[in-house]
């Protein structure tokens, strides 16, 4: 079992022989909630399950607010580049090799696709593909309507017969469909619904329905089930034990602070749903389907069967395992263990050898980082890192270095590109990385 990673611990780069980066290149990143994380960024070794590949990350030193977990692990998709063009690559990017360009250190997951889902004790993702026996029919493909986040059109949203979006008649006049975007949120606790029309979009408040059928349950009503309809294609039926007990035990839940005046889909969602994401060369894919009653979500013992203390030494070899000489089953179950009905979080390997840590499952946001040890290493200098960057990009806008060897994260010269490009593009991350949460969120 990996070392260090029990609670309260924090990830120490002297521990690790594959992690680069210097202190000098900071990052601040401010999340809806007010949270901050502040740090530098570094590159080491990042194992979610079966599979591993080296890529850049946050190593968070200051924390201003509430973090729920060890860090955050972020699965969301970006598209966040300074103006000369180069971009932080999110974590799952180079975890399923989307670009191409894995080296022989680690093993990628061999098909660029991730799916979620969860229950009232915890949830599960699932890498390379998704488990067949989750759904009790094939995943549907919806539009996704977003690069930089994970957002479905809504079609429809009623409880019974009582129709929660009620679109007006002009609402279709710029397409045959209207809808109301819906933002796939694993960070979400319940659903956020907006408290207005949507400019007449619809006919009445979204919010204050569902509030009125709430408190017609209240009085002894009878509950029914929350009907989400997504892109006109599929329907998803969210059971009355599920999302009117987490009215019942949530504090301000449902939400009505949306961003942007979209609808957040989250827990009760995805405990009625799986959501499967194709990372693709020129975007995501999005496909949903219920999920099949009987199926019985990972757990974490069976995840990570064992957390005996071993030596280091008698435990890993010197290197850590090699793309081309080893090949796990497609699909890998990860356990998404529930923190107080808050957040999810997902065990996550961190240097070589490596040590454990329960980061945030957020499809929210793609940021990714750990709580860290501060430290005086520099293993890359900030100049050199600036010299670099602007070579390397003329290489690979010219063609000029295709070789998957000397691109791959196990190459030095990548490890400095992608320390500069995380030095240019943190202010970035910092204004961007939010913007599809919704606000008081987790």
């Amino acid at each position: 079992p990996p070392i260090g990673g029990r609670e309260g611990e924090r990830f120490q780069t002297r521990l690790s022989s594959l992690w680069r980066g210097s202190e000098e290149l900071r990052f601040r990143t401010l999340y809806a909630s007010g949270t901050a994380l502040k740090g530098f960024i570094c590159s080491d070794l990042i194992t979610v399950g079966k599979y591993a590949s080296l890529a850049p990350f946050g190593c968070i030193t200051e924390v201003e607010g509430i973090l729920d977990g060890q860090g955050v692990a972020g699965f969301g998709p970006s598209g966040h580049g300074d103006r000369k063009g180069f971009e932080l690559p999110p974590v799952f990017k180079a975890l399923a090799n989307v670009s191409g360009e894995h080296g022989s250190l680690g093993v990628p997951v061999p098909h660029p696709t991730f799916s979620f889902l969860c229950d009232a004790k915890g949830g599960e993702l699932q890498l390379g593909g998704f488990d067949r026996s989750a759904v009790s029919s094939p995943p549907v493909s919806v539009a996704s309507l977003s690069a930089t986040s994970y957002v479905v059109p809504i079609t429809g949203m009623s409880v019974g017969s009582t129709r929660i979006l009620d679109f007006a008649a002009n609402a279709s006049q710029h397409g045959p469909r209207p809808y109301v975007g819906g933002i796939l949120d694993s960070g979400a606790t319940c659903v956020c619904l907006p408290d207005e029309t949507l400019g007449g979009k619809l006919t009445k408040s979204p919010w204050r329905e569902l509030m009125g059928i709430i408190s017609q349950s209240a009085r002894g009503g009878r509950g029914e089930g929350l009907r989400v309809e997504i892109d006109g294609r599929v329907a998803v039926e969210i059971p009355v034990n599920v999302w009117l007990t987490s009215v019942q035990s949530l504090r301000g839940c449902p939400a009505k602070q949306c961003p942007h005046g979209d609808i957040v889909l989250g827990d009760w969602f995805f405990q009625a749903a799986l959501v499967k994401i194709d990372w693709l060369q020129d975007g995501v894919g999005i496909s949903i389907a219920s999920r099949a009653l009987n199926y019985t979500l990972r757990t974490q013992a069976a995840t990570h069967p064992s957390h005996t203390s071993v030596p280091v030494s008698k435990v890993y070899p010197s290197r850590p395992p090699n793309a081309y000489d080893w090949r796990p089953p497609a699909l890998d179950r990860v356990a998404l263990e529930d923190k107080d009905r808050v957040a999810l979080l997902v065990p996550v390997d961190i240097g070589w050898p490596p040590q454990r840590f329960k980061l945030v499952f957020d499809t929210g946001s793609s940021f990714f980082g750990v709580l860290t040890v501060p430290t005086h290493r520099v293993l890359l200098g900030k100049s050199e890192a600036r010299d670099h960057v602007h070579k390397m990009h003329a290489a690979l806008k010219t063609g000029g270095a295709t070789d998957p060897e000397k691109l791959s994260f196990s190459s030095p010269g990548l490890l400095v590109v992608l320390v500069a490009v995380a030095m240019v593009t943190s202010v970035f991350l910092s204004v961007w990385v939010r913007r599809r949460r919704r606000g008081g969120g987790r």
